[in-house]
């Protein structure tokens, strides 16, 4: 398999619809998007993604148009005990 066909076979897992028990994953830090089309590709659902630089995150928003995006910093961020 040449180099090609590779990249086509994981844009193709990354289209792939995710089952709704398909494990989740909140991406921070997103950037322009490389480690959440690598969770895509995993068969991973991405439900969020944080990046406080918003000029970085637009190829992001343009590849994974229905994850919702909160452009912020994490600073001062607590997650209470769950």
């Amino acid at each position: 398999m040449n180099y090609n066909e590779i990249l086509n076979q994981a844009w193709q897992a990354h289209l792939a619809p995710k089952s709704p028990h398909a494990p989740t994953v909140i991406s921070t830090f997103a950037g322009c998007g490389g480690s959440s089309l690598g969770y895509s590709m995993a068969g991973f659902r991405e439900l969020l993604a944080v990046e406080w630089d918003e000029h970085v995150c637009k190829p992001s928003k343009e590849t994974f148009p229905t994850c919702p995006f909160i452009t912020a910093t994490l600073r001062g961020f607590r997650l209470n005990n769950v």
